[in-house]
């Protein structure tokens, strides 16, 4: 070969690499879940869940976009600070659909949730939900147990 030749063989070799590894690491999205933990219980989830502040829809109703090869990563935070600690369990596919292609994401140790889109295409919904525990302090006594709840939000996928 000559250097005609060889040299845009490398810069076409080079393009077409940046191409894929951009095309497989789009970026990142962290998902904030807000717990209001010193009032929540099994009938008022709803109420005592936010994924954005001021609460614009209901938890099953809240959307977050994302694209293919995407990071994720999910957050859990009390509202007040001293209020009872709240952690992330799990992530949970609803359904068959899967951008994940695992059945959970546990949590790291970090205490998030972590993931990136693997699967799908555009135009496609995921339900899922967040399994949450809360510490229970309202006795006041140290090693109270941990109440479990779900939050139920969906994902859409908006580029392959």
């Amino acid at each position: 070969m000559s250097k005609k030749t060889i040299i845009p063989a490398v810069l076409s070799g080079l393009a077409i690499s940046t191409a894929v590894f951009f095309s497989f690491s789009r970026g990142s999205k962290k998902i904030l879940l807000r717990v209001d933990t010193e009032k929540i219980n099994d009938g008022n989830i709803e109420d005592s869940t936010f994924f954005e502040i001021p609460k614009k829809c209901k938890n099953k109703d809240y959307i977050t976009e994302v694209e293919y090869g995407e990071k994720i990563k999910w957050i859990v935070k009390k509202l007040n600070k001293n209020s009872p600690k709240v952690k992330l369990v799990k992530f949970k596919h609803e359904e068959k659909r899967r951008f994940f292609k695992v059945n959970t994401i546990p949590v790291n140790v970090f205490g998030n949730i972590k993931d990136t889109i693997k699967a799908g295409k555009a135009g496609d919904e995921e339900k899922y939900t967040l399994e949450i525990r809360v510490k229970n302090n309202s006795n006041g006594k140290k090693g109270s147990k941990w109440n479990y709840y779900s939050v139920d939000p969906k994902l859409l996928l908006t580029q392959n």
